[in-house]
């Protein structure tokens, strides 16, 4: 059994993330990015919040340690697009909501990869699966200018059970497909089904980027300095 989803990125933002749906979370990520050849490695810190249906999320990079001012903060609204900034060595910037696609920490991620698009149903005729989720109960989603991006079409895939997020793909409006997200290797921690290893490669960047969750806990809050944009600062 396969169920289809839709997104339209003018309709909202879900309450969740790529890593995980507990209300707190804390991880510990390594981000090996591959460009021109050249392996870079960040040992990446991320927070994820959700309180009366918002989802905040901040991340910034603990090794190496002289990177350290380098951070990403995405705060949810109720309504309409979430509010973000980065935190470069060029200094904080909000960025707008017209961004097509902020890279963090020179990787293959992009602020529009972080906090997802709310999904809804379509006939799962609509389109194919790519084989490696046939097994899956996923959803797909397409979006159009979400985060008012260039991009044409993101389909995600997710576990109708567990409610992770396998993988996504992004496509221009031309239909040629700019952006792969795929889960290799899943763990679960307390009952939590959470990607493990998992890559992401743009074409357009010619970036590739591993990500190995090295740490996961569930904490009974997050401080909220955190959370706050002047802490970027």
């Amino acid at each position: 059994m396969i169920t289809i989803l839709i997104v339209y990125g003018a309709l909202g933002y879900s309450q969740e993330a790529l890593f995980g749906t507990r209300p707190f979370i804390q991880l510990s990520i390594e981000f090996s990015t591959m460009e021109a050849g050249r392996e870079t490695n960040r040992t990446v810190v991320l927070y994820s919040r959700t309180e009366a249906g918002i989802t905040d999320v901040y991340t910034r990079v603990e090794n190496p340690t002289f990177l350290r001012n380098l951070q990403f903060l995405s705060l949810g609204r109720q309504a309409g697009q979430p509010e973000q900034w980065v935190r470069t060595s060029s200094g904080l910037r909000r960025l707008p909501q017209s961004s097509q696609g902020e890279a963090l920490f020179s990787s293959a991620v992009e602020n529009t990869d972080i906090i997802l698009p709310v999904l809804n149903p379509v006939p799962k005729e609509s389109a194919a699966l790519p084989p490696e989720f046939s097994h899956l109960q996923t959803y797909q989603a397409e979006s159009f200018k979400f985060f008012e991006s260039p991009d044409g079409l993101r389909r995600y895939y997710k576990g109708e059970q567990s409610g992770l997020i396998y993988g996504f793909d992004v496509y221009e409006s031309s239909g040629n497909r700019v952006k792969t997200y795929r889960v290799q290797e899943i763990q679960v921690v307390q009952g939590e089904v959470l990607p493990s290893n998992a890559i992401m490669e743009d074409t357009r960047s010619r970036r590739t980027t591993r990500l190995t969750v090295e740490e996961v806990s569930f904490p009974g809050v997050i401080p909220a300095r955190f959370f706050n944009p002047q802490a970027l600062r």
